[in-house]
């Protein structure tokens, strides 16, 4: 068993296969399809507070795709 840093990680939903990249702090940074399409992507403010985007870069109210490493914080904001 490695150090988890800089391993490859895969989330499984509903038969669909999504890798999760991560930078050198270990934080998932980004989410790719099956093809390495990047599919949403994930910044950290103070406090570890997760900002997601789809695609297209446009900020989410959330993982689309049920992504549990990246959520909002627990008010909603």
């Amino acid at each position: 068993m490695g150090s988890g840093l800089g391993e490859p990680l895969l989330m499984v939903r509903r038969g669909t296969f999504t890798y999760l990249h991560q930078d050198g702090l270990g934080s998932v940074t980004a989410a790719t399809d099956s093809r390495g399409a990047v599919v949403e992507t994930y910044r950290y403010r103070a406090f570890g507070e997760g900002v997601v985007r789809d695609a297209q870069g446009q900020a989410s109210s959330g993982s689309r795709l049920g992504n549990p490493v990246c959520q909002r914080s627990h008010d909603g904001q």
